[in-house]
């Protein structure tokens, strides 16, 4: 494994433990505008490593003008 790749695991991991901590806090959702392209690309960040590792590739098209939702994108 790469410095590079070593820094971005890192990363993902100190992410996913906030995120983590957030929804062990059990608060009442902070649902606001959230636009599902840069929500779903963050989430697909968290799983596409475990995908490579498995020889595994995956792709996503999403439309632009898709509406926004009302959710908590913690």
């Amino acid at each position: 494994m790469q410095l590079a790749e070593m820094a971005q695991a890192t990363d993902r991991a100190a992410a996913l433990a906030r995120r983590l901590l957030t929804f062990s806090r059990q608060q009442e959702p902070s649902r606001r505008p959230t636009k599902l392209g840069p929500l779903t690309e963050e989430v697909l960040g968290l799983i596409r490593p475990m995908l490579s590792q498995r020889e595994l590739a995956l792709e996503m098209h999403v439309d632009d003008d898709l509406p926004e939702i009302r959710a908590d994108p913690t």
